[in-house]
C-alpha cells in the first residue's frame, strides 16, 4: 500500500542532494549513488534501492524495512510500510514493484515559484503556453512577462500579431496603416524605395515605369516602353498609335493585321473576317455586311443582300426568303397561318382579341360577341358584364358603376348624378362637398358634407354656399356680402386701405377704390377733384394740389392756366416773364445766345411759331411740340425723346435717383423709370417705358 507520509521522499531527496554534495555517506563512497540493483530491475530516478532489504550493504537515500541486518541508510524510514520518494522504489511489505513505479511518477507539490499545471510544475511568470493562469496560451511573437501576455521589446501589439511598427508595411508606424504595393516602411514611415518617387498613392521609377514615364501620370502609349525617362516609339511588331486622345496616349497596334484597327486606326472588321495587309478579308463564300460577313444564300438577316431580313420563322434558300407550309404568309415579319392565328385572322393584323381563329374566322366563347369586327382591335367581349362594353361594345360605365345584366350602376349608396353628360359620376351625396344633398350643392373650399348638409371648419363661416373666413376675405369682410373696395385688404374683419405716401392717414374710398389722393389726378386732393377741371397741362403734384406740368407756366393775370411754354418761348424762358435779349433764344428753358445766321436745323432744333413768332424748338422734350410743331401732349404726360409719355411726381426720390420705391409701389416695378428733374420740376419724376425727356 502506499505511504501516507508524503512529504518523506521529498526529505529524503533533499538529504541525498546534501549527502552527496558532502562527499557521501560515512559508509558509502560518494561516487556511490545507485543500487548494486533494484527491486524491479529498473534504476530510479534520484538514487536506487538495494537489491534486498536485507542486504548488509549501506544505500544512499535507500529505503529499509523492519527486519533488516544492518540499518546503514542516511535518513532510512522507520515506519513498518515503506514509502516511495522522488529518488527511489517503494516497496510495501513485500517490494510492490508496481506501487512503486506509480510512486516515481507522482510529481507532487512543485518547490516556489513553480505552480502545478497537469502533471507539471510550471513558472507561470514566463511560461507562454500557462502565462497567469494555467492553460493561457501567448500569441504568436508574444512573451510570458510577469504572469501577462505581452510584446517584447520592440515589438507593437497589432490584432493577434506582436509586428515592428517601424518596418512592417501592414502596421507602419501604427496598427492598420499599410502602405501601398509599392512603398516600404521605414523608420515608422510609408516611403518609396531608393530610384521611385511618389506618385498618387503610389510609387514609380519615372525612367522605366511607362505609365509614369519622366514624371507622374505621364504615360506612354500602351506597348510602347519607358526609357531613361522618354517615351519610345511603338515597336516594330505594332508601328501605328491608336486611341490618342487630350487625356489618353492611345496603345501600339499593327494596323496591317489588327481586326480592331485594320487599315487605319479604329477601323474594326466585320465579325468572322480577318484582316490582311490593312484589308478586312471574309471567308470563302461570304460578304462583308458592314458588322458581320455572311453568306447571302443561306443567312436569314442577310439573304440575297445585305440587310434583307427574312420573316421569323422563314428561311433563307439560294439567297431567296421562303416561309414553311404551315405558316405561308409573310405578316409584318413573321410567318403566319391566316386560317387559325388568332392575331391574323383571315388576314394580316386581324386579331380575334381573346376569340379563336377557325377557318380564317374570328369565333369569341361562350355568351361573348366580338367588338371591332374586322379592325386588328377586334376583341371579345362579354356585355352583360363588362363595365368598358356594358350592354353593347364600347360603351363605358362610370368610375364607380357595375355592369349588372348589360346596365350600369352605382354601387350603393353612391347614386349618378349629372347621368348623360361628361360630367357624369356616381357619388354619395351624403359626404360629397361637391354634390352634397343633391348633385351640384358645392360646399365650396373647406367645407364638409356631413349628412347631406354643407359644415365649415372654424373660422370659416358659409357664405353663399362657400365656406370663407370672415376676418380675412375681401369679399366678406366681418360678415357675408360685404365686399371690401379695391386696393383694400380685411383685416380682423375690418376693410382697410394702405396709409397715403409719407402719412399715416389711410388712403379714402373714391368711385369704390382705395385712392392716392395726394397724386391721382381725377381725384387730386379729395374724391372727385380732377386736376383736369382747373387746367388741361396741370397734374396732381404728389401734394394733393394741381400744378402745372414740367416746362408749362400760367401767364401772369391770365384766367387759363398752362398755357405758357416755358422751354421755348423766349418772352418766358424758364419763368413766366423771363424775356431772354434780342440776340438770344430759349432754348431748354434757358436764354443762349443766337450767333447771326444761325439756323434752328444747325443746331438739331425745329421751328415752330409760339405767339405768332417762329422759335427754335426741341421736339424731343416740347410738351407742346412733341415729335412736331403744334404736337402737344395730354395731362399727366410729358414728352420723352418725341413721344408723349405719362408721367408723375417720384415722392421721395433726390435728384440723380435712379430708382425709387415711389415708382414701384405706385405704378409697378419695370413699368415706369426715374428721371431726373426737368423743367421747374424740382424732384425726379415717373416716366412710363424708358425714354426720359432730353
Amino acid at each position: 500500500m502506499r505511504s501516507t507520509r508524503w512529504w518523506l521522499p521529498l526529505a529524503l531527496g533533499a538529504f541525498s542532494l546534501v549527502a552527496a554534495g558532502c562527499g557521501g555517506s560515512a559508509t558509502t563512497p560518494a561516487t556511490t549513488d545507485q543500487d548494486t540493483g533494484s527491486d524491479d530491475g529498473s534504476t530510479d530516478s534520484l538514487g536506487a534501492d538495494t537489491a534486498t532489504d536485507d542486504s548488509s550493504v549501506s544505500e544512499t537515500g535507500g529505503d529499509s524495512t523492519v527486519g533488516d541486518s544492518t540499518l546503514g541508510d542516511t535518513g532510512a524510514e522507520t515506519s513498518a510500510t515503506d514509502a516511495g520518494d522522488a529518488g527511489g522504489d517503494a516497496a510495501s511489505e513485500g517490494g510492490d514493484a508496481a506501487d512503486g513505479a506509480s510512486e516515481a511518477g507522482d510529481a507532487g507539490p512543485c518547490l516556489t515559484p513553480m505552480t502545478v499545471c497537469g502533471t507539471s510544475c510550471v513558472d507561470m511568470t514566463t511560461d507562454t503556453t500557462n502565462c497567469g493562469v494555467c492553460g493561457n496560451a501567448c500569441g504568436a511573437g508574444q512573451i510570458c512577462s510577469t504572469s501577462a501576455c505581452t510584446c517584447p521589446t520592440g515589438k507593437t501589439q497589432c490584432a493577434s500579431a506582436c509586428v515592428d511598427t517601424q518596418g512592417d508595411n501592414a502596421n507602419c508606424g501604427t496598427c492598420g496603416h499599410a502602405c501601398s504595393a509599392s512603398q516600404v516602411c521605414t523608420s515608422g514611415l510609408c516611403a518609396c524605395p531608393s530610384g521611385y518617387s511618389t506618385c498618387g498613392s503610389g510609387c514609380a521609377d519615372y525612367s522605366t515605369d511607362p505609365n509614369n514615364c519622366g514624371s507622374c501620370g505621364h504615360a506612354c502609349a500602351a506597348g510602347a516602353a519607358c526609357v531613361s525617362g522618354n517615351c519610345q516609339a511603338c515597336p516594330a511588331a505594332t508601328p501605328t498609335v491608336c486611341g490618342a486622345t487630350p487625356t489618353s496616349a492611345g496603345y501600339c497596334a499593327n494596323t496591317t493585321g489588327d481586326a480592331n484597327n485594320c487599315g487605319k486606326c479604329g477601323n474594326v472588321c466585320p465579325t468572322g473576317s480577318t484582316c490582311n495587309a490593312g484589308i478586312c478579308t471574309c471567308p470563302t463564300n461570304e460578304v462583308n455586311c458592314g458588322a458581320v460577313c455572311a453568306n447571302l444564300s443561306n443567312d436569314t438577316s442577310n439573304c440575297g443582300a445585305c440587310g434583307a431580313r427574312c420573316a421569323t420563322g422563314a428561311s433563307c434558300i439560294s439567297g431567296g426568303c421562303a416561309c414553311p407550309a404551315s405558316a405561308p404568309l409573310d405578316c409584318n415579319g413573321t410567318c403566319v397561318n391566316t386560317a387559325t392565328d388568332a392575331n391574323n385572322c383571315g388576314a394580316c393584323g386581324h386579331s380575334c382579341g381573346g376569340g379563336t381563329c377557325v377557318s380564317g374566322v374570328c369565333q369569341c366563347a361562350g355568351s361573348d360577341i366580338l367588338c371591332n369586327s374586322g379592325s386588328p382591335t377586334a376583341y371579345c367581349a362579354n356585355t352583360a358584364t363588362d363595365v368598358n362594353n356594358c350592354g353593347a361594345c364600347g360603351r363605358v360605365c362610370l368610375s364607380g358603376e357595375t355592369c349588372v345584366s348589360g346596365g350600369c350602376v352605382c354601387s350603393a349608396p353612391d347614386q349618378t348624378c349629372f347621368a348623360g353628360t361628361a360630367r357624369a359620376v356616381c357619388t354619395n351625396t351624403q359626404t360629397d362637398p361637391n354634390n352634397c344633398g343633391t348633385c351640384g350643392t358645392s360646399c365650396g373650399p373647406g367645407g364638409t358634407c356631413s349628412g347631406g348638409l354643407c359644415q365649415c371648419a372654424a373660422p370659416a363661416t358659409m357664405c353663399g354656399g362657400v365656406c370663407v373666413n370672415t376676418q380675412t376675405s375681401t369679399t366678406d369682410c366681418g360678415s357675408c356680402g360685404n365686399q371690401c373696395a379695391t386696393l383694400a385688404s380685411c383685416t380682423t374683419g375690418a376693410c382697410t386701405c394702405q396709409s397715403l405716401p409719407g402719412t399715416t392717414t389711410q388712403e379714402p374710398v373714391c368711385n369704390n377704390e382705395c385712392t392716392d389722393t395726394l397724386d391721382d389726378p381725377n381725384n387730386c386732393g379729395a374724391c372727385g377733384t380732377a386736376s383736369t377741371t382747373v387746367g388741361d397741362s396741370q397734374y396732381c403734384a404728389g401734394n394733393g394740389t394741381a400744378q402745372c406740368r414740367p416746362g408749362v407756366g400760367t401767364a401772369t393775370g391770365s384766367t387759363t392756366p398752362c398755357t405758357l411754354d416755358l422751354t421755348a418761348d423766349p418772352r418766358n424762358c424758364g419763368t413766366v416773364g423771363h424775356a431772354c435779349a434780342s440776340t438770344e433764344r430759349c432754348i431748354k428753358s434757358s436764354c443762349l445766345t443766337w450767333p447771326v445766321g444761325q439756323t434752328c436745323g444747325s443746331v438739331g432744333l425745329q421751328g415752330c411759331f409760339i405767339g405768332g413768332t417762329l422759335e427754335c424748338v426741341n421736339t424731343r422734350t416740347d410738351p407742346f411740340n412733341c415729335g412736331g410743331c403744334g404736337n402737344a401732349v395730354a395731362n399727366d404726360e410729358v414728352c420723352a425723346n418725341g413721344r408723349a409719355r405719362t408721367y408723375a411726381v417720384a415722392n421721395g426720390c433726390t435728384a440723380g435717383a435712379t430708382n425709387c420705391a415711389a415708382c414701384d409701389v405706385a405704378f409697378g416695378a419695370g413699368n415706369y423709370r426715374v428721371c431726373g428733374p426737368i423743367g421747374k420740376m424740382q424732384q425726379p419724376i415717373c416716366v412710363q417705358g424708358f425714354n426720359c425727356p432730353g
